[in-house]
């Protein structure tokens, strides 16, 4: 495994990035944009969620390996999950800790690269009022880009709603967890789709009873049919995959890592994993 960017450059033209979310498994996810930052592969375009849209951050700004440290090293060290956060807190993972230590004081992250990337990155994040996905961008203000991030990441019950422009708002799974049809609504017809689960996966969660007095009713039912919904766009995407018109990379080993996995070796083995599945956009590259 490189640890230094080839000079070549391979601008995907035309063709769009797509990331799911998964929480801890977006250490695979981080593997393969690792490869593709080795190797000079950008893209025009990119549709993210959640813990995939704080990969996508790291990958714009052309931090090669420190989201591996966020998910890796610095997990080993600060143990950022963890009931008592949920307890003390009110969140299982420590936002104030990942979002403002991490990015400003323990491993600064480059703003600068990040917002001069010609590449757009649209966040998705589910808004609690209307239960919609918001597709969000910030190419200036850092305190609004780090809210966007943690909008999209907040799953709920486990974490608190977060505001971004004075509307609260939850993960962006709720809503689009795979935003492909975003991607393609955006004129991508082309799209490189990396999902954090194997490949059949099918999501157990459907019609899911939600508390009435922890969220509004739109939200509800976004969340109630959270499961049917992925099933849906997890079609759609390997259909267009059978196509040829998504190239689709994710896990193949069978999956060991959840999303709030604490297995050190396990997170390091899926990013390995995740790096060795980015070569598989050579398919694209002509």
């Amino acid at each position: 495994m490189g640890e230094e960017c080839n000079k070549e450059h391979h601008l995907m033209e035309g063709i769009g990035l797509v990331l799911e979310g998964g929480g801890m498994r977006c250490v695979f996810t981080a593997g393969v944009l690792d490869y593709f930052l080795d190797h000079g592969i950008e893209f025009p375009y990119t549709a993210a969620v959640s813990g995939g849209a704080c990969t996508a951050m790291c990958y714009l700004a052309k931090q090669r390996g420190r989201q591996k440290k966020c998910f890796i090293d610095l997990y080993e060290k600060y143990h950022y999950i963890s009931l008592k956060n949920w307890v003390t807190k009110g969140s299982m993972f420590d936002f104030d800790l990942v979002f403002d230590e991490f990015s400003n004081r323990i491993l600064p992250f480059d703003y600068d690269t990040y917002f001069s990337n010609p590449c757009q990155l649209e966040t998705v994040a589910s808004n609690c009022l209307t239960g919609e996905a918001e597709y969000l961008d910030e190419r200036k203000d850092r305190d609004r880009l780090t809210q966007i991030c943690r909008a999209s990441s907040s799953l709920p019950i486990i974490m608190k709603q977060q505001k971004v422009d004075g509307v609260p708002m939850l993960d962006g799974g709720i809503s689009d967890p795979v935003p492909i049809k975003r991607a393609i609504s955006k004129g991508f017809s082309k799209n490189v789709v990396v999902l954090t689960r194997n490949r059949g996966h099918v999501s157990p969660f459907t019609n899911l009873p939600i508390p009435p007095k922890i969220f509004g009713a739109e939200i509800r039912k976004k969340m109630r049919n959270r499961g049917a919904r992925y099933n849906e766009i997890l079609r759609f995407v390997e259909q267009e995959a059978d196509k040829g018109n998504i190239l689709l990379i994710q896990p193949k080993k069978k999956l060991k890592v959840s999303a709030v996995e604490k297995n050190i070796d396990r997170l390091r083995e899926l990013y390995q994993e995740g790096y060795e599945c980015g070569a598989e956009i050579w398919k694209w590259v002509k």
